[in-house]
């Protein structure tokens, strides 16, 4: 059986988004809106590596999904933790990165036929 490469690096990216999304102390920042800007690159990296791997007629319901799942990050930082908090800048900061991945990713596409 072949291990698809991309879909391996993809659920260890997703991975790593969870656990620093619900793990229970804030992430220290480095200078003001580190945070914001960790939330667009996770996302985007997400968003790219998804748009590369997955097949293009599951692409908009990977986008939903991965809509939901930073709602539902923040969802479990307000209900759970208790160190974190729900942030709309951070979801927006998720949708931002969603967003430009597919612009990128449809533009790359243009460009190559």
């Amino acid at each position: 059986m072949r291990i698809n490469r991309g879909i391996v690096v993809f659920s260890g990216v997703l991975f790593c988004i969870l656990a620093a999304g619900l793990y229970p102390q804030p992430i220290p920042l480095f200078f003001p809106y580190f945070d914001l800007v960790l939330h667009f690159v996770a996302f985007f990296v997400l968003s790219g590596l998804a748009l590369f791997v997955f097949p293009s007629d599951k692409i908009l319901a990977g986008i939903v999904l991965l809509l939901l799942l930073g709602g539902f990050i923040e969802l479990c930082q307000k209900l759970i933790l208790t160190e974190r908090f729900f942030s709309w800048t951070d979801l927006l900061a998720n949708s931002l990165g969603i967003f430009m991945a597919c612009i990128l990713f449809s533009a790359f596409k243009l460009k190559r036929k």
